[in-house]
Parts: C-alpha cells; structure tokens; sequence
C-alpha cells in the first residue's frame, strides 16, 4: 500500500519533504490566498516534465535510455545486492555513447518542457 513512499527512507529525500512541506505551511500561515496559486504553478510545471518526457518517450521510442542496459533494470531494482564500486545498472559496453546521448536528449527535453510551461506562467 505505501510502496511509493519507499523512496522517504533515505534521508536526503526525507529532508527535501520534510522542508518542502514546512515552506508550505509557512507561506499558509502569512499569506493562505497564495497556497492555491502556488500549487497551481506547481502542478504547470509537473505538466511540462512530463510533456517532455512524453514527447521523448514517443519520438525515440527506439532510442530510450534503458534500452542500452546489459539487462532489464525492473529485474533487479527489488535486490538489495549494490556493492560500491560496481556499477548498478551496467551498460552495453559498446553503447555506451548511445547511452549518454539518449540520457542527455531525455534531460534536455523534460528541462525544455519545464521552462516553456515556465515561461508560459
């Protein structure tokens, strides 16, 4: 039931809620009238990552970044065996520029998306 809360347990995410939420609430207690028009430029923003994701999740779908894995990550994301200095998720050894490339045009797209529904605000 709260699978999705697993990502809390480590402590920088927890900080980043924990501080996030307390913003939230101060600007609730001085200013109430902004709390709607904060989490609607919130929610704006949200949309536009996910646009950006969107559009490159359709315009390469042949080229996703997970499709230059030795291995299919959703196999082993549940195993608890990560050991420092070897890689969690390897990467074909000869697609490793693919790799990076397909990474940085999936950020640069959600980034893109971001700042037009950020300019658009």
């Amino acid at each position: 039931m709260f699978d999705h809360f697993k990502k809390l347990r480590h402590i920088r995410m927890l900080l980043c809620a924990v501080i996030a939420t307390l913003l939230m609430l101060l600007v609730a207690v001085v200013a109430a009238q902004q709390v709607p028009v904060i989490l609607y430029k919130g929610a704006l923003l949200m949309l536009g990552a996910v646009s950006g994701y969107v559009i490159d999740a359709l315009a390469f779908s042949w080229a996703a970044p997970e499709g230059y894995l030795e291995r299919d990550w959703r196999d082993t994301v549940d195993e608890d065996d990560y050991r420092d200095g070897v890689s969690d998720f390897p990467v074909v050894q000869s697609d490793g520029w693919l790799f990076i490339a397909a990474c940085a045009r999936r950020a640069f797209l959600v980034a893109v998306g971001t700042v037009v529904m950020g300019g658009a605000m």
